[in-house]
């Protein structure tokens, strides 16, 4: 999830968590949370770190491989 603040600044890219989504959500500085979902062979930029989904379970567990 990703949670994008007013002035559109988007914040880093953290996994998703109930709790916090709906922290963020009562936020007044944050405009919207985006929740993405994830398709082997996307690639990501975790905090500086470059992943590669390898595998999505029908459980919702990823896979991902540090590139």
């Amino acid at each position: 999830m990703q949670p994008i603040e007013n002035d559109g600044t988007k914040r880093p890219i953290a996994p998703f968590d109930i709790k916090e989504m709906e922290q963020l959500l009562e936020d007044k500085s944050i405009k919207e949370v985006r929740v993405f979902k994830l398709k082997p062979g996307m690639k990501l930029n975790i905090q500086g770190i470059k992943y590669k989904v390898v595998a999505v379970r029908q459980n919702g567990k990823v896979t991902l491989k540090e590139i």
